[in-house]
């Protein structure tokens, strides 16, 4: 059984060590899932000989930038639990005799010294961009799309459908709310 006396003799470090470095993780794995997906289908539209943003003759027809940003925007989705989950993890501590220590790992002190350092560090940036940010923008985004009618035009539906389309469409707005 691996606990936490067993994890600081074989690696060296204290469960508080990997909290922290976890956190560094999910705050930048969002933006290295963009940077991929960007690369990713950049790379299909040069192996395909197509224009990135060729949306067809039509103009009707998705382009591989919206293929892009509808991956960007699924992924960012899906996470999103996750990344609310990782941002309250260092504020939840335990009141042992008075003081107040680090749920994962009963030895780190809460919001003092090292533990202050990564609240301010990466618990708030992770707040502000991700639990309040991704909501925001995506409201922001749909509801300049809204406001010109452009819900049902099928490229927005592609890029942003999954955050509305699940709603009447004069409750487009609903998705920020739940989040």
């Amino acid at each position: 059984i691996l606990n936490t006396n067993n994890l600081q003799t074989i690696l060296g470090m204290r469960a508080s060590d990997l909290i922290y470095a976890k956190q560094i993780g999910y705050l930048l794995i969002p933006w290295i899932l963009a940077l991929m997906s960007y690369i990713g289908w950049r790379l299909i539209s040069y192996k395909q000989g197509r224009i990135f943003t060729f949306r067809g003759f039509d103009d009707r027809s998705p382009s591989l930038f919206d293929g892009c940003v509808a991956t960007i925007v699924f992924l960012l989705y899906l996470m999103y639990p996750s990344l609310c989950r990782s941002a309250f993890a260092l504020i939840m501590c335990i009141t042992v005799d008075g003081k107040s220590y680090l749920l994962a790992d009963l030895q780190e002190p809460c919001y003092e010294g090292r533990h202050l350092f990564w609240i301010l560090c990466s618990t708030v940036p992770q707040i502000l961009l991700y639990v309040i940010g991704l909501p925001l923008c995506a409201f922001f985004i749909i509801r300049k799309h809204a406001k010109i009618q452009r819900l049902q035009y099928q490229i927005t539906q592609f890029r942003y459908g999954m955050l509305y389309s699940g709603y009447r469409q004069e409750r487009w707005w609903w998705d920020a709310v739940i989040a």
